[in-house]
């Protein structure tokens, strides 16, 4: 019986240390799968961001499928998620929306590697540690996609310093784009303002020239009729005397319409009839000086 039981012993411990191994083998496909999201989710434009998400597709799928084998369910379903945040980042237009969707994969990547851990019995860091100690052996094992993601990762980090100076220069474009937009957007207001204060002058303008053209009319009205009475004033005084009328040699035009005091300001409508009455005056001083000579 003693027998019995050693022997099923070995034969969990042996199943176990399989599953351990089995799941072990997931940390590097789930560590790069972090590593590739968080630099898609990092990323300041669209087409960054969707191609560390593609790579991180295949991390995913290797994730998944190994935890499978392994029993570890709940890794397997993060990976499953993972994967599926990063397959709808591909399918984005914006990069609002990508950066979204890029971030539930990280998110999902991350949650993947706690429950590795967990399943392994082992630490996060611990596995991390683990990676590093193991990456040969990986390597053997995996040397497609080591040769993969080796060369992807070595280009990308090579030209990483190219790549942070390129983001640099966008950003450097965005605020001279902003800082464009924010002086034209003042631009438009100084000019909007000026508009306004000058429709109000206008406004203005004509409102005193329609009270002056109102006093304009009145002072035409009451002038001519003034005026003509004046007229007829002098023409009883010459006939009293006994003068003869010569009234084409007496007559001044003193009556204007309405149009003609549009084009002048209401000194220069009074001045037109004070002149009218002097014109008057003059002539008529002259007829009686002539009548009086003759008699």
């Amino acid at each position: 019986m003693s027998k019995y039981f050693t022997l099923l012993s070995c034969i969990f411990s042996f199943i176990f240390m399989q599953a351990q191994t089995s799941c072990d083998e997931a940390f590097s496909a789930a560590s790069y799968s972090i590593a590739h999201t968080e630099n898609a989710y990092e990323a300041t434009n669209m087409e960054h961001v969707q191609e560390w998400s593609e790579k991180a597709l295949e991390t995913f799928s290797e994730v998944e499928s190994i935890t499978i084998d392994c029993s570890c369910n709940e890794a397997s379903d993060y990976a499953y998620k993972g994967y599926s945040a990063a397959e709808k980042c591909l399918e984005q237009t914006s990069w609002e929306e990508a950066r979204y969707y890029s971030k539930k994969a990280m998110q999902h990547a991350r949650q993947m590697m706690s429950s590795l851990s967990i399943c392994s019995n082992m630490s996060v860091d611990e596995i991390m540690s683990f990676r590093g100690k193991t990456r040969s052996n990986e390597a053997r094992n995996y040397d497609t996609y080591q040769e993969d993601v080796s060369s992807s990762d070595a280009t990308n980090f090579a030209t990483y310093g190219q790549r942070q100076i390129q983001n640099n220069e966008i950003e450097q474009q965005k605020q001279q784009l902003l800082e464009k937009q924010k002086t034209l957007l003042e631009e438009q207001r100084r000019i909007q303002q000026q508009l306004a204060q000058q429709k109000l002058l206008e406004e203005k303008l004509k409102r005193e020239r329609e009270t002056e053209l109102l006093r304009q009319k009145k002072v035409k009205i009451n002038a001519e009729t003034a005026i003509n009475n004046i007229k007829k004033n002098y023409e009883k005084l010459l006939h009293s005397i006994g003068c003869d009328l010569d009234l084409n040699e007496l007559r001044v035009n003193f009556y204007r319409e309405i149009e003609d005091i549009n084009s002048e300001n209401l000194e220069d409508t009074k001045t037109f009839y004070v002149d009218r009455v002097n014109e008057i005056a003059e002539k008529y001083a002259l007829k009686f000086a002539d009548c009086l000579s003759q008699q």
